[in-house]
């Protein structure tokens, strides 16, 4: 923090983020100032999505409680009536590390955190799924039951329902891509 130039001998100026956002001291502490408000209406930014939920860690704890549920729900994973999916659940399992990290990253990312998803098969956006999802031929009934799984799981970690609802829907604006690959082939 530095002292702006301000005929106001309590006023000073805070970088935010390479801002220079002005503040008054309202009071001292062990004769330091230490009590600041914002002058001119300044209004701290609301906090990102990825803030909310409680970062990388917290998001981290979800995706594996909800990778775990997808494999063993009858519709999504083992004994789904998808075969590409019922096949993945049962016998490539020693992938679900990896696509739990996936799955992490991608949240992270578009919850506005610092981490950067990248796909191992890039979609038509940053964060498009449907290259990784096509042959696996998911249906839109099996992408609403995982849609599901992950609320479940949102759930589970006692996620505030205002927050919830911004990672389904974000979830959700994404069903078009992973039904791609989905001809009524089942």
């Amino acid at each position: 923090m530095h002292r702006g130039a301000s005929a106001d001998a309590d006023a000073a100026v805070l970088d935010i983020g390479g801002e220079a956002q002005p503040i008054r001291c309202l009071g001292t502490v062990r004769g330091r100032r230490a009590l600041y408000e914002p002058l001119r209406g300044f209004e701290m930014a609301e906090a990102s999505l990825y803030e909310r939920v409680g970062g990388a860690f917290a998001i981290a704890a979800v995706i594996d409680h909800f990778s775990d549920a997808v494999v063993r729900n009858p519709i999504a994973g083992v004994g789904s009536k998808d075969p590409e999916l019922d096949e993945w659940s049962r016998d490539d399992l020693g992938r679900l590390p990896g696509l739990k990290f996936m799955r992490t990253l991608w949240v992270c990312d578009i919850a506005g955190g610092p981490q950067v998803y990248a796909a191992t098969k890039p979609g038509a956006t940053k964060l498009g799924l449907e290259e990784a999802h096509r042959a696996l031929e998911i249906s839109p009934d099996i992408f609403d039951e995982v849609a599901a799984e992950l609320a479940r799981s949102l759930d589970h970690f006692n996620v505030p329902e205002p927050e919830k609802g911004e990672v389904l829907a974000a979830f959700a604006a994404h069903k078009g891509e992973v039904v791609e690959g989905y001809a009524g082939q089942y």
